[in-house]
């Protein structure tokens, strides 16, 4: 942040999941900021709920307008998953996280530039596509660098899709893939 003191972080977290109706296709993006890798709708509460958070970031993330009817918790209650952020985690590095599901009308997307980039509709097989290639940086088959450079999912995403019925993805891989989140930020933008 330029020489600037670091936002603390809350350590509570909201994601969202849309998907379009007319052709069941998921919303994913890479962020612009760390940690890489394909996501959904995600963010901080920052003294929110986690319904007025989720339907906060869907507008500010990719302008796409929520109203509280359209949410299905896929998360039964406040989960708490081990991963860092880009702000001041004060040493405990994890969030509690609500995550949400919603089909939309294939509403006019308007991505946040400062936030995400490639944003596209993506089929199951193409999420199942990326788990995949989170899972090979997960074993050691492609560096961290390689990962960020051409992304799969983001890490903590692998768990919340498969719990949405978006990927298939066994109990073992998930474990797997979860040891990428204790991962240094600093690990997936250094030259290996």
């Amino acid at each position: 942040m330029n020489g600037t003191t670091k936002k603390k972080c809350d350590h509570m977290s909201v994601g969202v999941i849309l998907r379009r109706l007319f052709d069941g296709r998921y919303l994913t993006f890479d962020r612009n900021t760390p940690p890489p890798g394909k996501a959904a709708v995600a963010g901080h509460l920052d003294g929110d709920s986690f319904i007025q958070a989720a339907l906060k970031e869907a507008r500010e993330e990719v302008g796409v307008p929520l109203k509280v009817r359209d949410l299905t918790a896929v998360t039964p209650e406040p989960t708490w998953r081990p991963g860092q952020c880009r702000r001041d985690q004060g040493g405990q590095l994890g969030h509690t996280w609500m995550v949400y599901y919603a089909e939309v009308n294939a509403p006019d997307v308007k991505p946040s530039r400062r936030e995400t980039r490639n944003v596209q509709w993506v089929t199951e097989d193409e999420l199942h596509d990326a788990f995949l290639r989170t899972l090979k940086c997960s074993l050691g088959a492609i560096t961290a660098a390689e990962f960020t450079a051409e992304p799969g999912l983001e890490p903590v995403w692998a768990r919340w899709l498969r719990m949405a019925g978006a990927i298939r993805a066994s109990e073992r891989d998930l474990a797997q893939i979860d040891n990428l989140l204790n991962l240094p930020l600093a690990a997936w933008y250094t030259a290996d």
